[in-house]
């Protein structure tokens, strides 16, 4: 099979071999619900190293790997003439999820926060995003529940 267009170079996958996608799928979600969890733990007392440094260094590479298998999942498993429109539907469903996502975690964290404003607001506001944290995780949880018992497409016979 030969490369298509905008594929140069011998280093390059081609469509009829499997994806690397399903190996390093849990790996990411894991790295990233782990993190989330961590920072949850965080208040007004956490210093940067290591409660803060190592599950932004862990949320990074979580992440990196959840994209980067999101991104090649979406765009080699279609019709070759299609993988341009598969590419700007996961880029705009990335911009929206992150949107959308995003506005329920703010209500949890401002709902605790509002909740714990009795003594001390930087307690407060640290318990909000805390709770914010964990609504995240679970979320996480969820996809990664979701995402192994979703069943993949059938192997080709060879």
């Amino acid at each position: 099979m030969r490369p298509h267009r905008g594929q140069r170079g011998a280093g390059r996958r081609q469509r009829d071999q499997p994806a690397p996608c399903g190996r390093l799928f849990g790996v990411g979600p894991g790295l990233t619900l782990g993190s989330l969890v961590w920072f949850s733990f965080a208040d007004t007392s956490t210093g940067y190293f290591p409660d803060l440094l190592v599950p932004s260094v862990l949320f990074g590479i979580g992440v990196g790997l959840v994209l980067t298998t999101a991104a090649g999942a979406a765009t080699t498993t279609g019709d070759r003439g299609q993988a341009g429109v598969a590419s700007g539907l996961l880029n705009t469903s990335q911009n929206l999820g992150g949107t959308l996502g995003q506005a329920p975690l703010v209500a949890v964290s401002h709902a605790v926060a509002t909740r714990s404003l009795a003594a001390d607001p930087l307690a407060a506001v640290s318990d909000g995003y805390s709770a914010a944290f964990l609504a995240a995780a679970g979320i996480v949880a969820l996809g990664l529940v979701a995402a192994v018992f979703t069943p993949g497409r059938p192997e080709p016979e060879s």
